[in-house]
């Protein structure tokens, strides 16, 4: 996975011992080896390389991971049945965008605008730097939500994912048999993908904190004594004694906001929600 140190910024250090597998370091690979090549699991990669170009809307490196795990998990999928499974290449770059919302987001709306502004801005900055757009664009956003009776605190996250469905892209995604469902204008207009992840209740001296005017991460660290743990397991880690981490937590969503490629003949405007 490739991510450039000098687009990560601060945010990328972490001192949390469960902290996401990827670090963000390209120092050791070459040009021509930068980002993910990634075989089915069903054999051995063969054909020409295929190249993806995926953009994020965050140097978090636990977002960053999530994306590429749920990639991984739909190309594989897709790729089963295939006796020659795609040689495929994720190429993947962070961008460090404005959320557009609260630092503490707040409800649905709030929280799935702010996914789609990172995935937006992750669009925009990737086809600058490139002067090509990326495949796909996703933005990921936290958020909390009141229970009716605001007597618990839910947490809940948006995910959004931005881009064409070009026949590579479906072809890889498992939708390639329903290509002739899309006319060629559909294929080429930009659509999103959209889906919140499950929720669980915030404990109440970490509610408190937030009532106080905390964000959750920060909160978090004081309540249970870490250092920056956003950029690690984060709440729901610690929570799940480790089961779900923050990356796991995310990765179930964005392929769900992924359905729309997935099976675009039942999605042939792709997710239409207008929040």
């Amino acid at each position: 996975m490739v991510e450039h140190p000098d687009e990560r910024g601060q945010e990328d250090h972490t001192t949390d011992a469960n902290k996401c597998n990827y670090n963000g370091d390209n120092s050791t690979l070459s040009d021509k080896t930068r980002g993910i090549t990634m075989a089915a699991t069903t054999g051995e990669a063969s054909g020409e390389e295929i190249v993806l170009r995926i953009a994020v809307g965050s140097g978090n490196p636990c977002k960053v991971q999530s994306v590429v795990d749920a990639l991984n998990q739909v190309i594989q999928t897709a790729s089963q049945d295939q006796n020659n499974p795609p040689n495929v290449k994720l190429e993947v770059e962070s961008f460090n965008v404005e959320s557009g919302v609260a630092a503490q987001p707040m409800g649905d709306e709030e929280t799935q605008l702010g996914a789609k502004n990172r995935a937006l801005g992750a669009y925009k900055n990737y086809e600058t730097k490139f002067q090509k757009p990326p495949h796909f664009a996703f933005g990921l956003e936290g958020g909390l939500e009141w229970s009716q009776d605001k007597s618990i605190l839910w947490c809940m996250a948006w995910m959004s994912c931005y881009g064409k469905r070009e026949k590579i892209v479906v072809d890889l995604l498992g939708a390639s048999n329903m290509m002739s469902t899309l006319s060629n204008d559909q294929a080429d207009k930009l659509v999103w993908g959209l889906a919140k992840t499950a929720s669980f209740p915030i404990p109440p001296p970490v509610t408190d904190l937030v009532k106080q005017g905390l964000e959750l991460g920060h909160a978090d660290d004081k309540v249970f004594s870490r250092v920056n743990s956003k950029q690690g397991s984060g709440t729901v880690g610690i929570l799940s004694n480790g089961i779900i981490d923050r990356a796991a937590y995310y990765t179930h969503a964005i392929i769900l906001s992924l359905c729309p490629w997935i099976r675009a003949d039942v999605y042939p405007e792709g997710c239409t929600s207008k929040t």
